[in-house]
């Protein structure tokens, strides 16, 4: 079997693929069974062993051959144009090809037919190049007049360089347009092989190819599918977005890096190596010392100890130079809970759900500086109650009502936990004081807050401080010799008047002066259930703005009807009598008030009151 016909070869070929551009352009069917019967080595062909002397059986010229590719496909490792590869890596089981770069040949200039461009780029087989980066698109690999839903790949056994096993032309396919980032990987890598740099990294160019493609693939999976993720066997290695993410966080060397740890830190469901970065620490735990990518394993044990805690068995704990300190042993030398410990540490970026009993958990040196700053802004409860100047009462129901927010919040241990924002105190302090002048002692229209819970029966000074904040009222006057609330004075009619506008009601002192009665009057009133009241929060009677408003709206008494008619209360009453309108509200006991309603006053009411005070003149008379 020689061809008649000898193409020139292509630099970016391989010897397979020459053989079968060779075949086409003779006009003879490829098939992998008809070379292996003519008695050539199928196999060795597509391997890229020995070209000179299988291609030569053929007829094809040795200057052509050198031309070609080189290859060595020995396992586990191969060597493609004099880069290092993993066998994996290298695909002789589909065929992929780009549309575009087909027709780039076609319409290049050619010695004969134009057909005769058309030819196989090798880094078509590459698996873990998935685009074609010049054009942008992705390779395909399964002819789309066959069954599209089936998606079978085209192979090297049967067909044609242009044809698929079924005979359908492969020039004419549409393929799928990609990003530029998400191209940007394989254009690395194709750069890496055929020596054509457009985009380089520091951090990947100082390492084999091989070496750097696993890399990429390492951080490509963590970025994109999370720490757990498998990379034998699952296909992953082999998806663009996986590459291109990994790309990403290589080409920024360290920075990406950090940023990608920190994500895996973040979204993380507990705390430890293992569970924090998972395959990405136990890839970088098996790193020798003095590899080229050992900067990985240091950097990621680096941020572990940084942002995590660390078992003291852990095996960056005992790999690792920086000095640990134990939680529980820290916490003893601050004389705080351990779990205040958890809670400055997970300011720090650490993530845990804290130390309990049978682990324990220990923090590098420099954590444990940071949180002793951490814990230096941090209050236990003794030190709130001199704070605030109250007792430890007063300090819970402060509490309580949360006014003062404790650091950590767990219901089975609220009692063991002092652990209170220092700056948080005496910004609640600072809203309160405002900015009132400092006095020695108290004048006598100022009260401290316990004076207002007394006077103004407001319950205790934590409902004060409340009931403060909502109407944000703020101290008049500061004593000098006090110090937290206790140094506070307010104005008790400012008090008053706020809670007018809080609680949208009135005292009983408030609303006999808003209608023009007497103490004695309203209680009557009240009593007899002509005017509501209502209870607040603290347990004080009032009456509501809205009970004030209608009242004179629905009633009146004889006083006010005599002023608005020029009579006296005693003709009003009489007149009443006589048309027969009883009053509503009627009390001669230790004081009189009579009340009557608006709508039984009659409407000749004018006329009988002039009647009457004639009766009245003419007996006096």
């Amino acid at each position: 079997m020689r061809f008649t016909l000898l193409p020139s070869s292509f630099s970016d070929e391989t010897p397979i693929a020459y053989l079968m551009r060779s075949f086409d352009i003779n006009g003879m069917a490829w098939s992998a069974h008809r070379i292996r019967s003519a008695g050539h080595p199928y196999q060795k062909i597509m391997n890229g062993s020995n070209p000179e002397i299988h291609l030569g059986a053929f007829g094809l010229k040795a200057d052509h051959v050198r031309k070609l590719v080189h290859l060595n496909l020995d396992w586990p490792n191969a060597t493609i144009a004099g880069q290092p590869l993993d066998r994996d890596d290298w695909t002789t089981a589909i065929r992929r090809w780009c549309p575009k770069c087909w027709e780039e040949d076609l319409r290049a200039p050619a010695d004969r037919q134009a057909r005769w461009n058309i030819h196989r780029r090798f880094w078509w087989d590459v698996q873990a190049i998935s685009t074609c980066p010049f054009h942008k698109v992705q390779l395909l690999k399964s002819c789309p007049a066959c069954d599209p839903e089936l998606e079978r790949p085209v192979g090297w056994h049967h067909g044609s360089l242009t044809r698929c096993t079924r005979g359908h032309s492969l020039l004419r396919c549409e393929s799928q347009a990609v990003t530029e980032d998400d191209a940007a990987a394989d254009l690395y890598i194709v750069g890496r092989l055929t020596g054509a740099r457009q985009i380089g990294s520091d951090f990947l160019d100082a390492l084999p190819l091989d070496l750097a493609l696993s890399v990429i693939k390492r951080f490509g999976i963590a970025a994109v599918h999370g720490p757990y993720a498998k990379i034998r066997g699952s296909g992953l290695d082999r998806n663009l977005h996986v590459m291109s993410a990994g790309f990403r966080v290589a080409s920024e060397w360290p920075t990406n890096y950090v940023g990608l740890l920190d994500a895996l830190a973040s979204s993380a469901p507990g705390w430890g190596a293992k569970v924090v970065y998972g395959r990405l620490y136990r890839w970088a735990k098996s790193i020798p010392s003095g590899s080229r990518i050992e900067n990985i394993k240091s950097i990621l044990f680096d941020h572990c100890a940084r942002r995590a805690y660390l078992h003291e068995s852990s095996y960056i704990r005992r790999s690792h130079s920086s000095k640990f300190v134990g939680i529980r042993s820290l916490a003893a030398q601050l004389d705080r809970h351990p779990k205040v410990i958890a809670k400055c540490l997970e300011e720090l970026g650490a993530k845990s759900s804290g130390p309990g009993r049978g682990n324990p958990e220990s923090i590098s040196a420099k954590n444990a500086k940071q949180v002793e700053i951490i814990v230096s802004r941090r209050l236990k409860r003794s030190d709130l109650n001199v704070l605030l100047g109250t007792s430890s009462r007063n300090t819970q129901m402060l509490i309580s009502k949360g006014l003062i927010t404790p650091g950590i919040v767990d219901p089975l241990l609220s009692r063991k936990i002092d652990d209170f924002d220092k700056l948080a105190v005496e910004q609640f302090l600072q809203k309160l004081r405002g900015s009132a002048p400092l006095v020695k002692e108290a004048g006598q229209d100022v009260f401290s807050m316990a004076d207002i819970a007394k006077r103004l029966r407001m319950g205790s000074i934590a409902e004060v401080c409340d009931f403060m904040v909502r109407a944000d009222l703020t101290a008049s006057a500061v004593l000098e010799n006090c110090k937290g609330i206790p140094s506070l004075l307010f104005d008790a009619r400012s008090v008053e008047e706020a809670k007018v506008r809080i609680f949208n009601s009135l005292n009983s002192r408030q609303a006999a002066r808003e209608l023009g009665i007497s103490l004695a009057s309203l209680s009557i009133a009240i009593n007899n259930d002509v005017l509501t009241r209502t209870l607040n929060q603290y347990g004080e009677s009032r009456i509501p703005l809205s009970e004030v408003v209608r009242f004179w709206q629905i009633y009146t008494t004889p006083s006010i009807l005599a002023k608005e008619y020029g009579t006296s209360a005693r003709v009003v009453q009489r007149v009443m009598r006589k048309c027969d309108v009883a009053p509503i509200l009627s009390s001669t006991h230790n004081w009189v008030f009579i009340l009557y309603r608006l709508a039984d006053v009659p409407r000749d009411f004018a006329r009988e009151v002039a009647m009457t005070r004639a009766r009245v003149y003419r007996r006096a008379a």
